[in-house]
């Protein structure tokens, strides 16, 4: 399911903070590069097929248009999520090292 994010229109992304709050997540994709930054518990990913353990002090990257889901996360799971919106890492990775893949 593609999901819009609601973002300013000003910012060339966002940043908030996430809590467990214990209601199901469901799959989805968006066009803005995601990160994840673990800061207490654990959780699971499920990326398209494959799942990825996740626990405090992981960094986590979804790229745009990839599914994933958040699921059994710990009573105390927290993390920073951040988006970036495809105009601004266009800016910002501009050589060929910055791609992905590279």
């Amino acid at each position: 399911m593609r999901q819009k994010l609601q973002l300013p229109k000003a910012l060339a992304g966002n940043l908030w903070h996430y809590r467990n709050h214990g209601r199901a997540n469901a799959m989805h994709h968006h066009a803005e590069l995601e990160f994840n930054l673990v800061t207490y518990g654990s959780g699971l990913y499920l990326l398209e097929h494959r799942r990825y353990e996740i626990r405090r002090g992981d960094l986590c990257w979804l790229f745009p248009a990839q599914e994933h889901v958040l699921v059994n996360t710990s009573s105390d799971f927290e993390m920073w999520v951040g988006v970036c919106k495809p105009q601004m890492v266009k800016s910002v990775a501009t050589g060929a090292k910055s791609r992905s893949g590279s």
